[in-house]
């Protein structure tokens, strides 16, 4: 039964995963749009700020597929903790990119 919860929650992280990496392109591909139409430096800068942001986001999010597969790859007795590391890793990689996305879209609606 404990394997099946293990593997039920690497599912539900590779589901979020895909999520949040296809919320990060549309975030970028927003980002190429405002730079194509605007001319203003802070709002360029700005721009700049994001992406680097969601750039990271890109990096972390590959981390953490790493993470998830080396998972997978051990035996049951070395599980916990490393499930305990994911899901501390997992929530605040959602925290994180949900905070990221509401500012963004905040400034976004400020600026247009």
């Amino acid at each position: 039964m404990q394997s099946e919860q293990y593997t039920y929650e690497i599912n539900a992280w590779l589901r979020t995963l895909d999520y949040l990496q296809q919320e990060n392109i549309y975030m970028k591909n927003r980002i190429a749009d405002v730079i194509q139409h605007t001319a203003s430096a802070d709002v360029l800068e700005k721009m700049e700020h994001y992406q680097n942001f969601f750039l990271n986001k890109d990096t972390i999010i590959t981390f953490l597929r790493r993470d998830i597969r080396e998972l997978e790859k051990h035996k049951n007795g070395e599980l916990p903790s490393m499930m305990k590391t994911l899901r501390s890793d997992m929530e605040m990689m959602e925290k994180e990119f949900s905070y990221l996305k509401t500012d963004f879209n905040n400034y976004m609606q400020a600026v247009i």
